[in-house]
């Protein structure tokens, strides 16, 4: 018997090491995947134009130079765009997070009547909408048509985070709960003074989650947001993209420029440079978002 039990732990070990290495070398593959397109375009934004033209760039700047980086700053309307898109994103995000927590944590608790019944018409709301020229025509009606508001009142309330915010706010302890109504406080209070304080991991996963969904927002801001001061920074980049001409008559202002940058290395150092706040923010809420979405989805 004690043979076959060491026999059979062998076997389980040298399989799980056998799926640790797979699992390992899936994840390296992937990061390489990742990672080449990264460092390539990084490389063209910070290359001389003559040698991206060369066919000189892969994954390191040839003859390294800064001034696309200057021209985008100065002679663009980036700083515009990219303001528009932070203040669109940090008020979306502080609304959205607002709406959705007062929306779960009523939903979490056992003794309100028809919870289910609301947490089904939301499902179907999450499923179904009203299409895009009637929410246009809402939103023209509301006289939200070239404001802010109108990018950031529309994702304010997602079905799928606030849920997640719920099945979290149903796995805290019951009785840390009860016992601040046995204490006397409000609705509010225990909302605020011991569910919040005890919630981090999902607050901070669905601020992330909400964060990059303003962020990479351009099929809104492209209909609601037609004035150009207005331009949100993924609608700054897919113009830039797409108008070539006006990069290269820029391009041709100067002769520094000439030989030294090219379209390539201005589309190159805007995106890079638009996927530095993402990047940024991510570290701080990384080693919350596993457990926030892991827990806030083991219900429901």
């Amino acid at each position: 018997m004690k043979d076959k039990k060491m026999k059979n732990k062998k076997i389980r070990s040298r399989s799980a090491k056998q799926v640790s290495f797979i699992a390992n070398l899936m994840c390296i593959i992937l990061l390489i995947l990742v990672l080449v397109p990264v460092l390539h375009v990084a490389a063209l934004a910070f290359s001389r134009g003559t040698a991206q033209l060369a066919g000189k760039v892969y994954l390191w700047p040839v003859d390294f130079q800064i001034e696309g980086l200057k021209m985008v700053m100065t002679q663009t309307g980036f700083l515009r765009s990219l303001l528009n898109s932070i203040y669109i994103t940090v008020v979306g995000v502080v609304i959205s997070l607002v709406v959705q927590i007062l929306f779960a944590y009523p939903l979490s608790r056992p003794k309100l009547k028809g919870r289910n019944f609301l947490t089904a018409v939301l499902a179907i709301a999450m499923l179904f909408s009203g299409g895009l020229v009637p929410t246009y025509m809402v939103i023209n009606g509301l006289g939200l048509v070239n404001t802010f508001w109108a990018v950031i009142l529309p994702g304010a309330m997602s079905t799928f985070n606030m849920l997640l915010i719920r099945n979290y706010f149903e796995g805290l302890p019951e009785g840390v709960i009860e016992s601040a109504y046995i204490d006397g406080a409000g609705d509010l209070q225990a909302l605020f003074k011991v569910v919040l304080p005890m919630s981090t991991p999902i607050i901070s996963t669905v601020s992330l989650l909400t964060a990059i969904s303003y962020w990479n927002s351009y099929f809104g801001p492209s209909i609601y947001l037609t004035e150009g001061d207005k331009m949100t920074l993924q609608v700054f980049i897919r113009n830039l993209m797409a108008d070539t001409q006006t990069i290269t008559e820029q391009l041709e202002r100067t002769e520094e420029t000439i030989g030294l940058l090219s379209v390539t290395t201005i589309q190159s150092v805007v995106t890079v440079l638009a996927a530095v706040p993402m990047i940024a923010i991510y570290p701080l809420c990384q080693r919350f978002l596993k457990q926030g979405i892991t827990i806030g989805s083991e219900k429901g």
